[in-house]
């Protein structure tokens, strides 16, 4: 779970810019087979499934029977539940490769040290390079150094000579390529808040028309 959370920051990072790059998204099999795993299987074709496997678990934990077998499912035991997860995973990517989903494979050898900086650099390495086939710089992050700068806007909203102003007047704009900031925030139109280049941010004094382009 963790490693996919890293990894929708990566590619969501690295290659959302410009109009361009694949959602990432991340299921947990098989707890998601009922939930995204439907739409996997049956859904856009806008997908492209990458499947991480692990050869050897951590732990081995047996399948034992049960004396009144009311699930019907006695035939699996003595067999370890890598088993089954191994042939769960198997047959849900046949599914979805005969749905039409564009399917990789990546098997580790173990959940360890080595084998979990392996996948790390592999999946760097492979969205610098898809990055720069896109077209866009997979090492900046445009989006979030705006949000960043907005957050800005927050501070000043409890200041008391801005009390009672509604959020939803406030408006971003943006000054000259030279000017003296670069992303300025407004409340009832007065500039409350700028970010200059850089990211850094400050405090603005002056009413929002010495700004240009404001809207």
């Amino acid at each position: 779970q963790y490693i996919n959370e890293w990894w929708k920051q990566l590619y969501g990072e690295s290659e959302g810019k410009q109009g361009k790059g694949i959602f990432p998204a991340s299921v947990t099999l098989t707890a998601d087979l009922h939930s995204m795993g439907q739409y996997i299987q049956d859904g856009e074709r806008t997908l492209f499934e990458t499947i991480i496997s692990v050869a050897k678990p951590a732990h081995e934990v047996v399948i034992e029977a049960e004396a009144e077998n009311l699930d019907g499912l006695n035939f699996l035991a003595g067999k370890r539940i890598s088993e089954v997860n191994r042939m769960a995973d198997l047959g849900v990517q046949l599914a979805h490769v005969d749905g039409g989903v564009p399917n990789i494979r990546i098997e580790i050898p173990a959940i360890d040290a080595h084998a979990i900086g392996s996948l790390l650099y592999f999946f760097e390495k492979a969205c610098g390079i898809s990055g720069y086939m896109l077209g866009v710089n997979p090492f900046d992050q445009p989006g979030v150094d705006l949000a960043r700068h907005a957050k800005a806007l927050f501070r000043f909203v409890a200041r008391p000579d801005f009390g009672g102003i509604a959020l939803d007047v406030c408006r971003v704009g943006r000054g000259h390529a030279g000017g003296a900031y670069r992303t300025g925030f407004f409340l009832g139109g007065r500039l409350v808040a700028a970010a200059r280049e850089g990211g850094s941010q400050q405090a603005a004094q002056t009413d929002s028309g010495q700004g240009n382009g404001h809207g």
